[in-house]
């Protein structure tokens, strides 16, 4: 027994309408199992966004203040052999927090990280729009979200960081 469309009244095999239906169903299983995926990935990119950032300002702040004291001890009546021993372990001080600062890359990671976080919310709202399309709009767009889906997975934290 045959179905009718109804948009342009041609007849569809009863078998063809129950696979579409399947594959409707599993698409909108599929978009929906990814889009909670980007929604963690997206918590666990600005988790470690904000982990990177504290590190990044554990070690600018100390530079900032160690610089103001130098500015300061200038300032003041101080020995000048005892002034150079100041300035020379400040000035020391200041080159291995600075040297641990661009080695380490903190700030490198904390951007990488909130730009894996954005995307992860973007492609997240994207698959809700999705899901609320009509079924050729979903096949189009599954492969392109795959995809991106890939490249997330890859740049994530293993779990070792």
């Amino acid at each position: 027994m045959d179905v009718k469309n109804k948009e342009n009244g041609e007849e569809i095999p009863i078998e063809i309408l129950n696979k579409n239906s399947y594959l409707k169903e599993n698409q909108d299983r599929l978009l929906t199992i990814w889009k909670n995926q980007l929604d963690i990935f997206s918590k666990i990119h600005t988790k470690h966004e904000n982990k990177y950032s504290l590190y990044n300002h554990l070690l600018s702040i100390p530079v900032i203040i160690i610089t103001s004291t130098l500015g300061f001890t200038s300032l003041t009546g101080i020995d000048p052999k005892i002034f150079n021993y100041v300035v020379s372990s400040l000035n020391f001080s200041c080159a291995i927090l600075l040297a641990l600062q661009k080695n380490l890359k903190f700030e490198t990671y904390e951007a990488e990280h909130r730009q894996l976080a954005k995307k992860c919310a973007i492609l997240s709202n994207d698959i809700s729009f999705t899901i609320a399309s009509s079924d050729l709009i979903k096949q189009e767009y599954i492969l392109h979200i795959k995809n991106e889906l890939d490249f997330i997975i890859d740049k994530s934290p293993s779990g070792l960081d």
